[in-house]
């Protein structure tokens, strides 16, 4: 579709075509900050799939607020590829 997508942040940036995607599956789904190695990069709700994202280490930290889940993953992701990854949110430790 032609739409701009409203859930992106102007942050969200991609030098080049230097990228990979990632999908994340979320039950149930969470408010996911995304770093690129080491940096934040921008969030995105999950889940959500193929988002383009830059070339990497990926760290995602996702939180459910309504229910004081979280969940932390790190994945590598590789130029045009997409990476699954399905969440795990546990309750958050205090």
């Amino acid at each position: 579709s032609l739409e701009p997508d409203k859930s992106r942040e102007p942050s969200m940036v991609i030098e080049g075509d230097n990228r990979g995607f990632l999908t994340v599956r979320s039950t149930p789904g969470a408010d996911t900050k995304i770093f690129i190695n080491g940096k934040y990069w921008g969030r995105k709700y999950a889940p959500f799939e193929m988002l383009p994202v830059p070339l990497g280490k990926v760290d995602l930290q996702l939180y459910n607020a309504t229910l004081d889940l979280e969940d932390k993953i790190s994945v590598e992701v590789e130029k045009n590829r997409t990476k699954q990854v399905q969440s795990s949110l546990r309750p958050r430790k205090h």
